[in-house]
């Protein structure tokens, strides 16, 4: 798993949500266990509720990151709404 394509997988959906307030940011690529693990931050969101819920955003960034990483990994989504993680196959 290559941290630097995880990165270029995570810009457009961070992307997405700050146009929300919002921010998606990246705080572990672990190849070894292979764990991504991103952080949904809130703090200039005007409406939490107008940012997808963390289950569907989780299948959302899954979704992309699969394409990019081409194998099984985990993905861990912190989020304050209610963290997810989920195996991706």
């Amino acid at each position: 798993m290559d941290a630097a394509a995880v990165r270029e997988a995570v810009d457009p959906l961070a992307r997405l949500l700050r146009a929300d307030g919002a921010d998606l940011v990246l705080d572990l690529v672990d190849a070894g266990q292979d764990l991504i693990r991103l952080r949904v931050e809130l703090g200039a969101a005007a409406c939490v509720e107008c940012v997808l819920p963390p289950a569907q955003l989780a299948e959302v960034i899954g979704e992309a990151l699969r394409e990019t990483c081409g194998t099984e990994f985990e993905l861990e989504l912190l989020d304050p709404r209610g963290a997810v993680r989920r195996l991706v196959a």
